[in-house]
């Protein structure tokens, strides 16, 4: 078993941790057929703003890529973090 070491998140992480909250919110907007819930449509940007203002943990050893697939009920792209 690999191990996981937990140490500060930077603005470099912005996209994982992205990814990550896009999937977490993911399934409360299945439960609740609500799209609208704001972290789901966060953009790198502001991520990478809160990461530069505020202190943020990342865990390594843990790795994240995003897929893409067909059209939400907003009509643009979903994405979706899986675990490697």
């Amino acid at each position: 078993m690999e191990e996981i070491e937990i140490t500060s998140a930077s603005v470099d992480d912005a996209s994982e941790i992205l990814a990550l909250q896009k999937t977490a919110y993911r399934s409360e907007a299945e439960i609740y057929n609500d799209w609208s819930i704001p972290p789901l449509h966060q953009t790198i940007i502001p991520m990478q703003i809160t990461l530069s203002c505020l202190p943020a943990q990342r865990a390594s050893g843990i790795n994240i890529s995003t897929t893409s697939w067909g059209t939400g009920s907003s009509g643009g792209n979903q994405e979706a973090a899986k675990w490697n």
